[in-house]
């Protein structure tokens, strides 16, 4: 996935969201990421 200047998204580590923030997994999601881990 790539922002509008063609950068590459820096990738976080998916351990980093709270599961108990739903919040923090929906801002997961939208970065393209699985908040689950797997």
């Amino acid at each position: 996935r790539y922002e509008r200047d063609g950068a590459p998204k820096p990738r976080r580590r998916a351990a980093s969201v709270d599961p108990d923030r739903p919040e923090d997994i929906w801002k997961a999601l939208d970065r393209g990421e699985d908040p689950t881990g797997a």
